[in-house]
């Protein structure tokens, strides 16, 4: 499994194709949680915990990655940014690797030796395979909050962490050298601390030791996979004991609540959202409002119950178990990739991922890892013929479709993180104190986030025009556009906001100050009155891209 100087070629091709795809945001400005990250270390700290109000988090191999930028780079976002499209593409690299090694393993060949001409043809078709499967996720449209952001980092590292330790627990597997095995646990444990998300591994190797043993009978197959997998489960339970210490919590995180929340309506329709999203980019699914809708979760259970009552009527047929027993022999590279798939969905499949936008699909960065090769695998891995001319073409078709949207869906992270400057900028030029009150505040465009978290952060260390020590808001909203427009109605110290964009609402940003009374808050309206906050701070609301002030009057 030695890599060979070919593949050294691969990876710079594969960087190349990411920084071209990235360009439109290599320099992007900061965005939200990366002021409090950054800010925190430019001040002189190293958070390698934070979140204790939900549980917490602990992430110190993130946090590292950000110190030595911050020491590299200082405030400057380029260097954020260039570190992870070079993650990214090193991730693209491994299921590059991954995708080659194991197609080498699969059932779908036959048991005896072919002819050199054929052999020859699979290993030309095991290596397009693999190029094209690093290829999709290298272009993934769906990958922009992990890659846009810098925030998102934790996902490319567990990743990429992740994807090593399954590549030497592979050569462990086939070539029996210690040192591969070490490597893997090693690489496994850097994953883990990057974030939890990878601790579905010892799941997966399990599922690929099944997948390499090439034993008759399944009991001895599946005791020896399990004995693989071994290590890796009990790393798993010395990782939680550690981090449960270190919090106070076992969970930890956004809360038990929410980690442990498996309900079948979740899971179920959860698992349509991931699967959507793995295969399509948000834009595309916004015309399917019921994807949203309460009422999907029944539907989606009555109709897995009258599948599963459909497959086992069919399956009574001996006919049809021998075709699909058949079937899954051919293809079993498919069928791994698919239980891998879900797998690494495990961790992740209770959060929430936005259908519609690009909010959390940073958590299906890691899935994707198995859904790349099972879509190249499909469109590439066929016999010569009409029928592959055709899946070539169709091949050719998704890398420009995801390509193209990938550049799209950047546009709004360059357009939001344009919005997160400008808005420092333009409240440190008109500000007259140093404390300003926000009567409203982009949470994000279209997915992308602005200042969910962070503001009073960037005010504080990512501009040096004037000093402000204090920032606080009342309201965010989100922005389909960044010309959204928020009217402004009242007298001074009594202030009405509505958004005249429909599909702009408003949310608490948190406490108010003493100073406001009557607050009220909807999705489609704010009041609020001021008294004696004039003193105090400046007010400010945000409206048409720009912040305007709105006392003192300007």
């Amino acid at each position: 499994m030695n890599i060979r100087r070919r593949d050294i070629h691969v990876l710079i091709l594969y960087v190349a194709f990411g920084v071209a795809a990235y360009s439109n945001v290599i320099n992007a400005f900061f965005l939200s949680d990366d002021f409090e990250f950054i800010g925190r270390m430019l001040e002189g700290g190293l958070p390698f915990m934070w979140g204790q109000e939900h549980g917490g988090f602990f992430r110190p191999v993130l946090i590292l990655s950000f110190y030595f930028d911050t020491l590299l780079w200082g405030a400057r976002p380029f260097g954020f940014h260039l570190t992870s499209l070079v993650l990214h593409a090193l991730n693209a690299f491994l299921v590059f690797l991954l995708t080659r090694v194991l197609l080498q393993t699969a059932r779908l060949e036959a048991a005896e030796q072919p002819p050199e001409q054929q052999r020859r043809r699979r290993r030309r078709r095991r290596a397009c395979v693999a190029f094209l499967a690093g290829l999709i996720f290298l272009l993934h449209p769906s990958h922009t909050e992990a890659v846009s952001w810098v925030s998102g980092r934790a996902d490319l590292l567990a990743s990429f962490f992740f994807l090593l330790s399954l590549f030497f627990c592979v050569a462990h597997a086939r070539e029996a050298k210690r040192g591969a095995l070490l490597i893997s646990l090693a690489s496994f444990s850097l994953a883990l601390l990057s974030k939890e998300s990878a601790a579905c591994l010892p799941l997966v190797v399990f599922a690929v030791a099944v997948y390499l043993d090439k034993g008759e009978r399944r009991a001895v197959r599946l005791k020896r996979s399990l004995m693989k997998a071994a290590p890796y489960f009990v790393l798993l339970v010395v990782y939680v004991a550690a981090r449960a210490a270190v919090l106070g919590a076992l969970v930890g995180g956004y809360g038990a609540a929410q980690h442990l929340n498996f309900t079948h309506s979740v899971v179920a329709t959860q698992l349509l959202r991931f699967s959507l999203r793995a295969a399509l980019p948000a834009f595309v699914l916004r015309g399917l409002p019921f994807l949203e809708s309460r009422a999907l979760s029944p539907v989606l259970i009555v109709s897995g119950t009258l599948a599963v009552l459909t497959a086992a009527v069919l399956l009574r047929r001996a006919a049809t178990r021998a075709a699909l027993s058949a079937l899954a022999r051919r293809h079993t590279f498919l069928w791994l990739m698919a239980l891998l798939f879900v797998c690494a969905l495990l961790p992740v499949i209770n959060l929430r991922i936005n259908v519609f936008d690009t909010q959390g699909e940073r958590f299906l960065y890691l899935p994707s890892a198995f859904y790349a090769p099972g879509a190249a695998y499909l469109c590439a891995c066929t016999q010569e013929g009409r029928r592959a001319a055709l899946r070539t073409a169709a091949l050719a078709c998704l890398l420009i479709f995801y390509a193209g949207s990938l550049w799209a869906t950047n546009r709004d992270w360059s357009a939001a993180s344009r919005l997160s400057q400008s808005i420092i900028e333009e409240l440190a030029a008109q500000s007259t104190r140093d404390a300003v009150l926000l009567l409203n505040a982009p949470d994000n465009l279209r997915g992308a986030y602005v200042y969910r978290n962070g503001l009073g952060r960037a005010l504080l260390s990512f501009q040096h025009a004037k000093p402000i020590s204090r920032a606080q808001v009342l309201a965010w909203h989100n922005l389909h556009t960044p010309l959204d427009q928020i009217e402004l109605t009242g007298e001074a110290g009594t202030y009405t906001l509505r958004p005249l964009n429909t599909a702009t609402k408003f949310e608490r940003a948190g406490a108010t100050p003493d100073c406001a009374r009557d607050f009220s808050l909807s999705a489609e309206a704010l009041r609020v009155r001021l008294e004696a906050c004039a003193g105090t701070f400046d007010v400010f609301y945000f409206s048409e891209g720009r912040m305007h002030r709105a006392w003192p009057p300007p």
